[in-house]
C-alpha cells in the first residue's frame, strides 16, 4: 500500500511539473474543491498534533510530525486566502513540508494518497471571466 501511495506521489508532482500552469480549478468546482481540501487539511492537522501530544515518537518522529503540522497550517492559510501570489506559495510551501514528512517511510506514509487528492488547489485560481491558457 505505502509503494501505491509513492507512485500516486510521483504521478502528482510529474502532472504538476509537465502541466506548468496551463491547468486550474474550473469555478464551478472552486468552492467543493476548496471544501475537501480543508477538510483534509484539517484532518492532517488534527492527526499530527494528537500523535505529538503522545510524547511517544523519537526525535525523527517529532521532526516528521512537526513538518506534517507546520505543512498543513501553512497549506490552510493558503487556502484561507485563496487569491494571490502569497496564496500560492503558502499551498504549495504547504504541501511540499506535508509530502516530505509523508514521504519518510512510517506508517505515515499510508496517508500519501490523501496528499494526492490536494494536487489540484496547487493551480493558481483562474480569475473571474478568464479562462485559463491552453
Amino acid at each position: 500500500m505505502i509503494l501505491v501511495g509513492y507512485v500516486l506521489l510521483l504521478a502528482a508532482l510529474g502532472w504538476v511539473a509537465t502541466r506548468g500552469r496551463r491547468w486550474g480549478i474550473r469555478t464551478r468546482l472552486e468552492g467543493p474543491v476548496r471544501t475537501l481540501a480543508a477538510v483534509l487539511d484539517a484532518g492532517f492537522v488534527v492527526l499530527g498534533i494528537t500523535l505529538l501530544s503522545r510524547h511517544s515518537a523519537t526525535t525523527t518522529g517529532v521532526v516528521i510530525l512537526v513538518a506534517l503540522t507546520l505543512g498543513a497550517l501553512v497549506y490552510l492559510c493558503g487556502l484561507a486566502l485563496w487569491l494571490g501570489r502569497i496564496a500560492l506559495v503558502c499551498r504549495v510551501a504547504g504541501w511540499g513540508a506535508m509530502a516530505a514528512a509523508l514521504a519518510v517511510p512510517s506508517t505515515l506514509s499510508l496517508a500519501l494518497p490523501l496528499l494526492v487528492l490536494l494536487t489540484p488547489t496547487l493551480a493558481p485560481p483562474r480569475e473571474a471571466g478568464r479562462p485559463a491558457a491552453s
